[in-house]
């Protein structure tokens, strides 16, 4: 089954200083993603095609303190 395209939006508390880290582990579950940082606000949007469960527990594991998650409409205009 294809990973669906979905585009999150991450509200990471304690981002300014773990933002590289942070970047390299959800690329880590998609090569291919794009993602902004915004460490002043603790905000991250990543999109691309992946689980959202495998993106969450990926962050888990490596102990980010994940604030709020909101699932965003692609840029295509289509739900992910």
């Amino acid at each position: 089954m294809p990973k669906p395209d979905c585009h999150l939006l991450l509200s990471i508390d304690d981002l300014a200083s773990r933002s590289r880290e942070l970047v390299d582990a959800l690329l880590r579950v998609d090569l291919g993603a794009r993602v902004q940082t915004d460490p002043a606000k603790g905000l991250v949007r990543v999109e691309g095609r992946f689980w959202k469960a495998e993106m969450l527990q990926t962050l888990h594991r490596l102990n980010f303190a994940i604030a709020d998650v909101e699932e965003q409409m692609l840029r295509g205009g289509s739900a992910g």
